[in-house]
């Protein structure tokens, strides 16, 4: 796994991502483990590439499989739709079957993998429901 620091206006990526980088670009190949939008590499070298965030930024980090393990946005949370059916506690195919009906920008298709914003998923399925409202609003006492 890779470590990901997010050092406010930029991020640090400690990984030898040199195979990846197009040096006549200056950017990175599409068959890289991670991707970012809305943002300039910065410095690129052995031990690590420092990414500096403009205004949208996000960034997917992809396992060995290509599936979306990992994503840092500054424009809201954003989560796959297995992390989002884990939360909201329903299936992940219904979310996709509704993905036509969130918000626009709430969205995105990044290789195979779907990823939704939390605005986007209480505005299709609702808030997550809270353990106060699960459970009541009773305070037990434990012992």
């Amino acid at each position: 796994m890779l470590k990901i620091e997010d050092r406010g206006h930029m991020v640090l990526i400690w990984e030898n991502l040199l195979d990846w980088y197009d040096e006549e670009s200056e950017t990175l190949y599409d068959s890289a483990p991670i991707q970012f939008e809305n943002g300039r590499i910065e410095v690129i070298c052995e031990d690590f590439i420092a990414i500096e965030k403009e205004e949208g930024f996000v960034l997917y980090v992809q396992n060995s499989l290509g599936e979306v393990e990992e994503i840092l946005s500054t424009d809201g949370y954003l989560m796959s739709t297995k992390e989002a059916a884990e939360r909201w506690g329903i299936d992940e195919s219904y979310i996709r079957r509704k993905i036509n009906e969130f918000p626009p920008g709430t969205t995105r298709k990044f290789g195979k993998q779907w990823v939704v914003t939390k605005n986007g998923m209480n505005a299709v399925f609702g808030q997550v429901p809270s353990l106060q409202k699960v459970y009541g609003d009773e305070k037990k006492d434990t012992v």
